[in-house]
Order: structure tokens, then sequence, then C-alpha cells
């Protein structure tokens, strides 16, 4: 998380999204554990460019909150991770639309035809586990021109295809 703490490549495409867009920015506090619940809804459109979200835990990140980052130019940047466990992240709720930006770092990531955001074995409020993504969900995410970068601290697993049916020009999907 960049505001986590995780220090970033100075190359890497994230870093120009969360980082240089605001120029230098004092650390913050961060919880053990953030949940949204689906009631919840960060909302960082604008007619420019898109804002940006983070929401990180140190822990535990469950979120079922919907998220825009749109953008009349650019979509904006958002970020869902935990430095271990993000185990709910509603990516079907996510907008961030063409140029957006979507970071997920967690501890592990799986992605699969049947995953969607639960931990396994846990019915989405476990404590530890692999955070379990929809490749449905992201190929809708990468065909409406967003960007996604999965960048897990250690394994990535993806067990399906992916086939994304792009509305104009496609996102780049980064491991």
């Amino acid at each position: 998380a960049f505001q986590g703490g995780k220090v970033q490549d100075a190359d890497s495409a994230e870093r120009e999204a969360f980082v240089h867009r605001f120029g230098a920015l004092p650390s913050l506090a961060s919880a053990a554990v953030t949940t949204l619940d689906e009631a919840s809804r960060i909302d960082v459109s604008s007619a420019g460019d898109g804002g940006a979200a983070v929401v990180w835990s140190a822990a535990r990140t469950d979120t079922a909150a919907s998220i825009l980052a749109t953008g009349g130019r650019t979509g904006g940047a958002v970020e869902l991770s935990s430095q271990q466990t993000l185990s709910r992240t509603n990516l079907a709720g996510v907008e961030l639309g063409a140029g957006g930006r979507l970071l997920l770092d967690p501890t592990n990531i799986s992605v699969s035809a049947t995953g969607g955001d639960t931990v396994a074995g846990s019915g989405g409020y476990g404590t530890t586990g692999d955070a379990s993504l929809n490749n449905g969900d992201i190929a809708t995410l990468l065909g409406a021109g967003t960007d996604v970068s999965l960048q897990a601290h250690h394994d990535i697993s993806w067990t399906d295809g992916l086939t994304v049916t792009p509305s104009g020009a496609a996102g780049t999907l980064r491991l």
C-alpha cells in the first residue's frame, strides 16, 4: 500500500496514479482491520480526472462498498489492499473507466471463474487466506479501459482463462 508504508519501485505504473498525482503526503495512520459494508459508497469521480481512493489495513480489509473514481477525461485510481488479507473486494462495484487504475496487493491472490470476494473457507470474514477474485470481474474492468494490477506479497494463482471484450481501448493487466 502506498500510504500503508510499502515501498514502490520508482518505475512502477502505480506510482504516478497514487504518489505523483498529489506530491508529498504525510504518513497516515492505518487500521488493523478495515471494513466497509454494502451500504458504504466512496465516490471520488469528477468532470476532469477521476480521484483516488485507498482502502487499506494492516491485517484484513473487507469491503462490499461501491467505489466510483470515474472522470470526464480519465479514470481515477483505487487501491484495495492489506498487508495480510484482502477478504472481500466487491470488484463488480468498482468503477474507474478508461484510463483508471486498480491496484490489489494482499498477501496472496487466487483468480478463477468461480472465485469471488471471499477468503477460502471463511464466508468472507476470515482473518487468514487468499484474496479470491472472479476473472469475469477483472475482464469487465479491463474491457472498460481500466488498468488492473495484482501485486501479491507472496503468490498469485490463476486457474481459468480470461476473455476481455473491450468497449474501447482495453486496460492492461499487470501481475
